[in-house]
């Protein structure tokens, strides 16, 4: 499962943001993406300052 999300580097770190609606159907979110954060089958909730997984779409820095 993949959320799509708008990361940027601040301060050092890389934060991530979603895209808004991720429904299917709902292509400016997917147009606003540089990032696919990857959240395990069965789900979890990442909260604020939690660290997951990205595959980058557009990132020359990494």
């Amino acid at each position: 499962h993949y959320v799509r999300a708008h990361v940027e580097r601040r301060d050092g770190h890389f934060v991530a943001h979603t895209t808004g609606n991720q429904g299917s159907h709902i292509t400016t979110s997917l147009l606003n993406a540089n990032a696919l954060v990857i959240v395990p089958e069965g789900g979890f909730e990442v909260h604020p300052g939690d660290t997951a997984k990205a595959i980058m779409l557009d990132w020359p820095e990494v």
